[in-house]
């Protein structure tokens, strides 16, 4: 779903014209994704690291959640596999059948989001409640929406 968010400017329109915050949106994958890599901010510390000073440095430096995109760039090569699992499958199959029934091929980020609506309770979760999720279902559903 970030990778969508981040990478088809529509995704993002659509999320914000359903009411989502799509910053704060970013943020909470983001820190799902911190909080499965387990980063440990006390453990840092007895080595004398402070992470919220170095993650300041980052996001001065390079932009708003520098260190974050970093290390989930780093996870993500350090993951890589062969496959999908299960949840990324069905949430593809999602993608696939909601791309056909819009007639709408190729798939595209929409799609992606929309079969991860469907699929993920997790994806459901990050919206605020089940009237934004219908208007961004409606808002990805738009005629003329690609």
């Amino acid at each position: 779903m970030l990778g969508a968010i981040h990478h088809d400017p529509e995704v993002a329109a659509a999320l914000s014209a359903a009411g989502a915050d799509v910053a704060a949106l970013k943020t909470a994958l983001c820190d799902r994704i911190d909080a499965e890599a387990g980063l440990d901010a006390s453990a840092l510390a007895e080595w004398g690291i402070d992470l919220a000073a170095v993650s300041a440095a980052a996001d001065q430096a390079f932009g708003d959640g520098a260190l974050r995109r970093a290390g989930a760039l780093v996870r993500q090569r350090q993951r890589r596999k062969p496959g999908l699992g299960e949840l990324a499958h069905a949430t593809l199959m999602a993608a696939r059948g909601e791309a056909v029934r819009l007639a709408q091929m190729p798939i595209g980020g929409r799609h992606v989001l929309l079969g991860a609506l469907l699929t993920s309770a997790q994806t459901a979760e990050l919206l605020e409640d089940s009237a934004q999720r219908t208007r961004l279902r409606q808002a990805l559903e738009a005629p003329g929406a690609s």
